[in-house]
C-alpha cells in the first residue's frame, strides 16, 4: 500500500469508517495542519465511503492539508491498509462497538480514539491506546503528536492492545 499509493517514508495515519458526520472525520482534518507543519511528509488515509466525502475534501483544501489526505474509498483489503499505518485514529462522535479498534489492536497498532460510548470498553487510556474527548481537534493533535514523537510508547501501546485482543 505504501508503494502503490506513493506514501513515502513519513508517518501514516489511518482512519477506517463510513464518511459520515457521526464519525468525526472533520475534527481529524482540523488537527492535521499543525501535524503536517511538524511532519511535512505525513499522510492521512481515509478508508471508507459516505455522503461527507466531498465536504471533507473541501475542508482539507480549506485547511491547506489536501496534499496529505488520501480518500481511498471502501476497501476489502483493509488488513493491507492497517499494515501501512503508524497510528490508527477514530475521531467518532458516537460509537457502538467500533470493529476498527480490535482490528487495529490485533495488528499491534496504536490507536487514538474519542472517549465515547463503547470505545473505553475496548481501549484503556494509556494502556492500549490514547483516548481524547470528542469534537476536540487539539486533543486529537496532541495525542497523535505524542505517538509520533515516541515510537517506543506507540509500540508498547500496540503490543499491549494486541495481547488484550488475543486474550479476549
Amino acid at each position: 500500500v505504501r508503494r502503490e499509493w506513493c506514501l513515502g517514508s513519513g508517518p501514516v495515519l489511518l482512519t477506517v469508517a463510513r464518511l459520515t458526520e457521526q464519525k468525526g472525520h472533520r475534527f481529524l482534518i482540523e488537527a492535521l495542519p499543525a501535524l503536517v507543519a511538524e511532519w511535512p511528509s505525513l499522510v492521512c488515509l481515509f478508508v471508507g465511503e459516505g455522503e461527507c466525502r466531498e465536504s471533507l475534501r473541501a475542508l482539507a483544501r480549506e485547511k491547506g492539508v489536501e496534499q496529505c489526505c488520501r480518500f481511498v474509498g471502501a476497501r476489502n483489503d483493509v488488513v493491507d491498509w492497517y499494515a501501512a499505518a503508524d497510528v490508527v485514529v477514530l475521531p467518532s462522535l458516537s460509537e457502538g462497538f467500533p470493529f476498527v479498534v480490535p482490528e487495529a489492536l490485533a495488528m499491534s497498532l496504536p490507536v487514538v480514539a474519542t472517549n465515547v460510548n463503547g470505545v473505553p470498553e475496548l481501549i484503556r487510556d494509556g494502556i492500549h491506546g490514547l483516548l481524547v474527548p470528542p469534537r476536540n481537534p487539539q486533543a486529537l493533535q496532541a495525542a497523535i503528536r505524542t505517538l509520533l514523537h515516541d515510537p517506543w510508547l506507540a509500540a508498547c501501546l500496540g503490543k499491549a492492545g494486541q495481547a488484550e485482543v488475543a486474550a479476549r
